[in-house]
């Protein structure tokens, strides 16, 4: 007997990290790399009627930082709800950060576009936050969702008659 555990492999070790992931990030970087998929998919049919304007032909682990600045970019302008609607701030800011996580997953660590020490997407941040501001000025996404506060009387009728009634 050895006081050490077998020896781990990179494989092991990845599928690892893998579980530790709470379903729902992997839905939202689903939901992310799925969005991305579909707005390129659109974006090559459209632009054959468009002069003048290119189409991703890159897959996204293959770009490089520069290209990925550069479609993120127009990613951010251009994409869509399902119902034709403009993403709230907040939604554009998760996609965002859906890129990173779907990079980590496949073993690409150095790609951080929300990270303002990393030049590379110093015009992509630029934009998104016009974008964000843009929206925010139309009310998108400005809405907050909260309870509705309680009038004094409902107070003391809650004092007086509920879990909280002084015996």
């Amino acid at each position: 007997a050895t006081r050490f555990a077998e020896l781990v492999s990179d494989e092991k070790e990845f599928e690892l990290c893998k579980t530790a992931v709470p379903e729902n990030t992997k839905l939202t970087t689903e939901w992310g790399i799925r969005t991305w998929n579909d707005w390129a998919a659109n974006r090559r049919v459209f632009t054959a009627d468009v002069s003048g304007i290119s189409y991703v032909t890159t897959p996204l682990l293959d770009m490089t930082p520069t290209d990925l600045s550069y479609w993120m970019r127009k990613l951010v302008l251009e994409v869509r709800k399902k119902d034709c609607g403009m993403y709230p701030p907040k939604s554009l800011y998760a996609l965002v950060c859906c890129f990173k996580r779907y990079y980590e997953a496949n073993g690409v660590h150095i790609i951080n576009p929300l990270d303002p020490s990393d030049a590379k997407f110093g015009s992509f941040r630029a934009v998104l936050d016009a974008e964000m501001k843009r929206l925010h000025s139309l009310g998108i996404g400005s809405t907050i969702k909260q309870a509705q506060p309680i009038t004094p009387d409902e107070e003391a009728l809650l004092w007086s008659t509920g879990p909280y009634k002084g015996d």
